[in-house]
């Protein structure tokens, strides 16, 4: 992790340690490299707490899970990681909501078969809420454009998770958008 505390003029660089302090290793599985095999997005992905100063998470893939580490001073230290089951899981994003809830979301492609889910953190990202399968049910995988849907993408409020993604079934990316209440997750608490 980067951090500059003069608008960019200079960096410091702090390695993502866990909360042991050991060095945590680069991503890898699937979400670490694209469909096609070409390198993905770059990781760890990290996400600012709004209603924190120096508070981010960092998120990395891991084989069939979603590792989340969060630092409270700028990356200078870090806890975790919590560990979120997400086997067979594709374009996963992140976000803290401007109350401080962590929310992910991923979508799943199972035999040609869409599935999206999504979980919420109440703690700040030390612990997720059992996931919610968003899609009502699972719907068949378009292909649109270099190896189909691309878009993925969560949002929470102060009641809603909102979760979006790309659906390219009938030839056209579309934008499909869920909206799941955060009772839902905090009864899976």
């Amino acid at each position: 992790m980067y951090v500059s505390r003069d608008e960019g003029v200079t960096w410091t660089t702090f390695p993502l340690t866990n909360s042991r302090g050991n060095l945590v290793a680069n991503g890898a599985g699937l979400l670490a490299v694209s469909g096609i095999g070409l390198p993905s997005d770059p990781t760890p992905w990290v996400s600012a707490d709004p209603t924190a100063t120096g508070r981010f998470a960092l998120m990395v893939p891991r084989d069939l899970t979603l590792e989340m580490y969060i630092t409270d001073n700028a990356g200078q230290n870090f806890t975790g990681p919590a560990v979120i089951q997400t086997p067979d899981a594709q374009r996963p994003a992140f976000d803290f909501g401007p109350n401080g809830l962590l929310g992910v979301m991923w979508r799943t492609n199972s035999s040609g078969v869409l599935d999206v889910y999504s979980t919420v953190s109440f703690d700040g990202g030390h612990n997720f809420a059992a996931p919610i399968r968003v899609t009502a049910q699972p719907q068949p995988v378009g292909q649109n454009g270099q190896t189909g849907d691309r878009a993925s993408f969560v949002s929470l409020t102060d009641a809603y998770a909102y979760v979006a993604w790309s659906d390219g079934r009938d030839g056209l990316l579309d934008a499909v958008l869920g909206e799941v209440p955060l009772d839902f997750f905090q009864a899976m608490a």
